[in-house]
């Protein structure tokens, strides 16, 4: 099975939960611009466009890009990221849900498999199982199918055991449309203030004012084109400190908080290259940003218990569970960037990386040019304090 990419130290991953502080049209720009969305977004739209029937091969690029995305917060079917928030209109991807988000079959039953003890497992099984003859018997007209699983989930109602009538890690609501708008905000407002009581949790606060400098700056610094990155489009942190009229050190705050807001974890340069740079390298080469940069032959990640988005996802931190992989997706950019940068922190020459790694390409000098540049923007962010979740 393929998962992230072995080519980097880690996969990195967005915090549990940390998308869901922002108002969802922010969750969107953030998410569009994030690397990963980029280069697997298409492959898991395929994979759900085209999802095999029961017995049918699986698609293992599709679905580990799926895994990829959970990782980041993305559950659902993505949309392109060349899309505006008010271009994607009708359509609503799990991952802009927010706090509020409708819950699968396939979710409900995770839940069953993994909160429910052996025994009410046994029975929830048997019940099954009896409903699927009744509903295949030919001899039985709709009606009588239905009487018959009518009685089995009066069954259910009767059981006697209060586990059946406890509340999932994460409580789950029935919202009534027919109420008004009001009445459903006022009673989920109450519930939301009930439960957080009773977990000792409190709610953040989100200052949203200043996402936009961030964003603007993050932009410039990246070579934002509305949907992708253009390495040519891109400017130093020096020169849009002169053009906005702004200090430096205010540039690097900015940028940092939209580093953590985009990529969900701090800044740091190997941070920055196991993301971005990755990204970065494939474009500044001419290829285009495929699965392959984030996914390779390796073991599944764990998936995470209780992770907002209904999807199945690899955890926040690295993982190294699963099954062994039956494709492999080599990512010579990866490695190239990662003997590159380490041969420079050594401080080689370029004629020396040249020369040590055999690299005869035209466009090689130019690459370590990018390389070098880009690591005297980037050292310097490295040397502020963490950024705070939602400290905008």
């Amino acid at each position: 099975m393929l998962k992230p990419s072995s080519n980097t130290p880690e996969f990195v991953c967005r915090p549990k939960n940390q998308l869901m502080l922002y108002p969802v049209e922010y969750r969107w720009e953030f998410t569009r611009r994030h690397p990963y969305y980029l280069g697997l977004w298409q492959a898991v739209a395929d994979y759900h466009r085209n999802f095999p029937g029961v017995g049918q091969p699986q698609d293992s690029t599709g679905f580990a890009a799926k895994l990829a995305l959970g990782a980041i917060g993305v559950g659902g079917e993505p949309v392109s990221p060349t899309l505006t928030f008010d271009e994607i209109g009708g359509d609503d991807p799990n991952f802009l849900c927010g706090s509020v988000q409708p819950m699968t079959f396939r979710n409900l039953l995770s839940i069953v498999l993994t909160s429910l003890g052996p025994d009410n497992q046994d029975f929830f099984a048997d019940q099954l199982i009896a409903n699927a003859m009744n509903l295949r018997a030919p001899a039985l007209t709709a009606d009588m199918k239905r009487a018959n699983a009518m009685a089995l989930s009066g069954k259910i109602a009767m059981r006697p055991d209060p586990e059946l009538d406890s509340v999932p890690a994460a409580p789950l609501f029935y919202l009534h449309l027919e109420a008004s708008q009001e009445t459903i905000k006022v009673d989920a407002n109450r519930q939301a203030k009930l439960w957080k009581a009773r977990r000792g949790l409190t709610s953040p606060k989100v200052h949203t004012a200043k996402l936009n400098e961030y964003l603007a700056v993050w932009d410039r610094f990246e070579g934002w084109t509305g949907g992708g990155y253009d390495v040519d489009r891109e400017q130093t942190l020096k020169a849009i400190a002169g053009s906005n009229k702004a200090s430096l050190s205010t540039l690097h705050d900015q940028y940092r908080a939209a580093f953590h807001a985009i990529i969900g974890q701090d800044f740091s340069p190997s941070r920055w290259w196991q993301t971005m740079g990755r990204l970065k390298l494939a474009l500044f080469q001419g290829n285009a940003v495929r699965p392959h940069l984030w996914l390779a032959r390796r073991r599944l990640p764990d998936t995470q218990e209780g992770r907002s988005t209904p999807a199945t996802s690899p955890p926040t931190t690295t993982g190294t569970s699963g099954s062994s992989a039956d494709l492999d997706h080599d990512s010579t950019e990866g490695l190239l960037y990662t003997e590159i940068w380490r041969r420079m922190q050594d401080g080689a020459t370029d004629d020396q990386i040249l020369e040590e790694l055999d690299l005869t390409d035209p466009l090689t000098p130019k690459l370590l040019q990018y390389i070098r540049g880009k690591n005297l923007d980037l050292c310097p962010l490295d040397t502020q304090p963490p950024v705070a979740d939602a400290e905008k």
